[in-house]
């Protein structure tokens, strides 16, 4: 369903950082809502594994793909609306791996304080793990169960301790 709907990027070449909250945007805005589990149920093997061997690593490329990440980056930041000269991203079917139009980009990058013109990210922890956002959200379940009525829901969700109009 949703892998049709917004199909991972193909065209981030090389890019490590990044990709997890371009998907994450997309996704929203075509109306998914994203949820976590309590405890990590996958994650990357950095360390070494048994036997002192590590895994091949993505950096190991070292720089020779520089030039391909930093278009990516530009390709994901062009997709968040900052300025981004043509040609200095990869603009290949930036369409289809565009934003959706359920919900606007600014609501989610506003409800969570994501801000890409000033490259600032709040410490959100404290409201999760308190449990002070799912308090707030439960009532917000919509009724078939179809995810979170974000409706009425404050922009600064965050910013003022989770408190709705």
């Amino acid at each position: 369903h949703r892998l049709i709907r917004v199909p991972y990027d193909c065209c981030l070449n090389m890019m490590f950082t990044g990709e997890e909250i371009s998907m994450a945007t997309r996704m929203w805005t075509h109306g998914y809502d994203l949820y976590t589990f309590h405890h990590s149920v996958v994650y990357h093997q950095y360390g070494p594994i048994p036997g002192g061997k590590r895994p091949p690593m993505f950096w190991e490329n070292g720089s020779a793909h520089k030039k391909d990440s930093h278009k990516s980056t530009n390709r994901v930041l062009r997709l968040f609306g900052l300025n981004i000269p043509e040609g200095s991203y990869w603009d290949k079917d930036f369409d289809k791996y565009g934003l959706g139009d359920r919900r606007p980009m600014r609501l989610y990058h506003r409800l969570f304080g994501v801000d890409f013109k000033r490259k600032r990210v709040p410490d959100n922890c404290q409201v999760v793990t308190s449990f002070k956002f799912h308090d707030a959200m439960a009532p917000r379940l919509r009724q078939n169960g179809k995810g979170i009525d974000y409706t009425g829901v404050s922009e600064d969700l965050f910013h003022k301790g989770i408190e709705f109009g």
